[in-house]
C-alpha cells in the first residue's frame, strides 16, 4: 500500500534519558546489554554523557543531558526521556 511504512530492521537507535547510570543498570540486568563506548561531550550542540550499548544484534545509544539549556537538554524537556519501565510515566 502506498504511503505505508514499516520498520523491517533496526541496527542503531538512540534514547535520551534523565539518568544514564540507572538506565544502563536496568538494561544490563533485564536485557543483558553491555557498554561498547562511553564519552562525555561538552560541545553545546551535543552536551551529553553516555554512549553505545550492545543488546543482541542491535546497538542502542544512551545519552543524558549534562548542560542545562543545551540541545540535548531541550530535546528531553520537549519530548521527555526514554522509558525504562512499562508503562511509561
Amino acid at each position: 500500500m502506498a504511503g505505508e511504512h514499516k520498520v523491517r530492521w533496526l541496527f542503531h537507535g538512540t534514547a535520551m534519558v534523565n539518568d544514564y547510570d540507572a538506565t544502563l543498570d536496568w538494561l544490563a540486568t533485564y536485557c543483558g546489554c553491555r557498554v561498547l563506548e562511553y564519552s562525555e561531550q561538552l560541545n553545546p550542540g551535543i552536551a551529553r554523557r553516555g554512549g553505545m550499548t550492545w543488546m543482541g544484534d542491535n546497538s542502542l545509544e544512551l545519552g543524558q543531558p549534562i548542560i542545562p539549556g543545551a540541545a540535548s537538554a531541550r530535546f528531553v524537556e520537549r519530548f521527555g526521556p526514554g522509558c525504562i519501565r512499562w508503562p511509561c510515566k
